[in-house]
């Protein structure tokens, strides 16, 4: 069985870094995105158990992400 699959969206390297190891430590799979363009990438190669991401995007925002998530079928929680 897998481990659930967070995906963490942040366009600070150090930040995403940070959390993506302390996801791992936690027993839990990291995926991470720089923008909203790679996040939704990522969402379209696979489904994620939760997505947490940071509110200012180079291209969008948090809630632009969460609005694209809500119009999918089953969409993951989400934290901003």
């Amino acid at each position: 069985m897998s481990s659930p699959s967070v995906l963490i969206v942040d366009d600070e390297p150090d930040i995403r870094e940070l959390l993506a190891m302390t996801i791992r430590r936690m027993g839990f799979e990291a995926l991470c995105a720089e923008d909203l363009a790679g996040a939704r990438r990522q969402l379209d190669k696979r489904s994620v158990d939760f997505c947490l991401t940071d509110m200012k995007l180079p291209d969008g925002t948090g809630l632009e992400l969460i609005a694209w998530l809500q119009s999918r079928a089953d969409p993951p929680p989400v934290a901003v």
